[in-house]
């Protein structure tokens, strides 16, 4: 092969990881298709499904080289794509614009109205939310509709989200998809006081979406010396829990406006 470009498992796990593929990997593979880069990418073939769909929707499949463990290809030029490691504040539109711009195009029914007009993306594994399901009961009586990303393909979460006037959901790599929606709709976050990056809230700001956040309320006992001047890990994945009459009010709040 004359000419490829490796996509590196790093950027916080890249290739395992949906958030970073989004805010690290694709942005540098922006900026080499900007530079006029036609070539090949070699993703791993050990990467999460959901991941290798990702870049063959975002750079086709016939643009995606695989290599397992242990292979080896020849390559005579070969272009190494790391993590870019942007800042919230960094993330310019032209950046959304280009996952937009590539992947929305390639989504077949992409507009559909058998999706939920409200939806609650739920998270499994860590940072879950501890009282959820009285949230999803609270939620449900105004409509919302609950949503496992790891249950659809790329592909059909962002139906859900594109489709959706209002999504809510933990903060975590499920909130990545927020950049699908279409202007003038709302995105509700909900943080732990303990771990949370608002990455959202200036991508968001780009399209037109309104962003909203709600962070768990304080308690003395969440106070630990070790975790000053930065949370420990068993601290940062956590579960948390969410006042419930402050979801409720802020839900009322944001639905007036």
């Amino acid at each position: 092969m004359e000419q490829a470009a490796y996509i590196t498992p790093g950027g916080g796990g890249g290739s395992f990881n949906y958030h970073h593929c989004i805010y690290d990997h694709a942005v540098a593979i922006m900026e080499l298709e900007n530079l006029g880069y036609k070539g090949k990418y070699i993703t791993l073939s050990y990467s999460f499904e959901f991941i290798k769909e990702f870049y063959r929707l975002l750079l086709g499949p016939e643009r995606i080289v695989e290599i397992a463990c242990g292979q080896s290809i020849q390559v005579e030029e070969l272009i190494v794509i790391g993590a870019v490691y942007f800042k919230p504040a960094d993330l310019h539109g032209s950046h959304i614009a280009f996952v937009r711009d590539r992947i929305l195009p390639k989504i077949p029914n992409l507009v559909d109205e058998k999706y939920p007009k409200r939806l609650y993306v739920k998270r499994i594994g860590r940072r879950r939310i501890s009282n959820e399901l009285r949230i999803i009961e609270i939620l449900k009586r105004y409509g919302f509709e609950v949503m496992t990303p790891e249950e659809h393909s790329v592909a059909e979460q962002i139906r859900y989200f594109h489709n959706a006037d209002f999504v809510i959901t933990p903060h975590g790599a499920n909130s990545t998809n927020a950049i699908f929606m279409r202007p003038g709709t709302k995105f509700l976050e909900l943080f732990s006081l303990t771990w949370g990056f608002r990455m959202m809230c200036n991508a968001l700001a780009f399209m037109g979406v309104g962003f909203f956040e709600l962070t768990e309320d304080f308690r003395w006992d969440m106070l630990d010396k070790k975790d000053i001047p930065f949370p420990r890990t068993e601290s940062i994945n956590r579960d948390f829990k969410i006042n419930e009459f402050g979801l409720e009010n802020m839900l009322l709040s944001i639905l007036r406006l």
